[in-house]
């Protein structure tokens, strides 16, 4: 593959190193807590009303500030102005995570999830254009994953130099306003097709350890072996997931999520 695939075999921290008290998921704080502790961190990005890239996970405000509205419906200096979790966090950008990650004296490796499930064709450069710029001033290692293989085609042909991978499987009930049903039909198709798409061809595959007992993840699973994808299986538990996954021994990139 020509490109370093251990970076993902460290810990990440999943949405930065949070708690549900004082530390919201995303968040400065959560981010650089977790570059204190020497974990990978794994953040969640959208595109703003301005064309601004935010760090957040949902589509949609409430959970996390208990107001309503959308992240793409509002300016990032709008979006400025919102709590997380009631704490003094704020929304970060993305260009304020890598600046304040760039003060460290070593920077973490970055995952950068793009949460553009709806993107297509015509707008895929405009959500993924600022991501890649700010990120050429990183001095650390940043490696893409989405769930929409249109944008991880796109993201791979723009930043050839950078892993980019694709993600498989269904939300947390709550975190997204798509159906738990929908979903899952989606991801389905997806699986059966996606990495053995000579159009995509991602640099890995990426699911946690629910999503990979499931049986449609099973024939993505094997289509990946035949192509020779690195599967990426995040776990909380790592010794209790690799004894329950035996049959995922081969091909496979195991990332403890903390």
């Amino acid at each position: 593959m020509g490109k370093n695939v251990d970076i993902l075999k460290q810990n990440f921290a999943h949405r930065g190193l949070h708690n549900k008290v004082d530390l919201p998921e995303n968040s400065m704080a959560a981010i650089l807590a977790a570059a204190k502790a020497g974990h990978g961190i794994e953040i969640d990005i959208h595109t703003t009303k301005d064309g601004s890239v935010v760090v957040f996970h949902d589509g949609s405000l409430k959970r996390m500030t208990g107001k309503d509205g959308k992240t793409k419906d509002l300016t990032a200096s709008e979006l400025d102005e919102y709590k997380l979790m009631g704490t003094d966090e704020k929304i970060p950008t993305y260009q304020q995570v890598i600046d304040e990650l760039n003060k460290l004296e070593k920077q973490p490796t970055l995952l950068v999830e793009f949460k553009n499930w709806d993107m297509t064709d015509k707008n895929l450069d405009k959500a993924i254009n600022p991501v890649l710029k700010a990120s050429e001033q990183y001095k650390g290692s940043v490696a893409y994953q989405s769930f929409n293989p249109l944008l991880t085609k796109r993201v791979k042909e723009l930043a050839p130099e950078n892993l980019s991978g694709m993600l498989y499987g269904v939300g947390v009930p709550g975190e997204s306003e798509m159906s738990y049903v929908a979903q899952e039909s989606i991801a389905t198709m997806m699986m059966a097709a996606l990495a053995a798409n000579p159009l995509v061809k991602p640099d890995f595959v990426a699911t946690n350890t629910i999503n990979a007992e499931k049986s449609n993840f099973r024939l993505g699973r094997i289509k990946s072996i035949a192509e020779g994808v690195p599967i990426c299986i995040g776990a909380f538990s790592m010794i209790r997931t690799m004894r329950k996954q035996k049959a995922f021994v081969k091909n496979t990139v195991w990332m403890r999520v903390v």
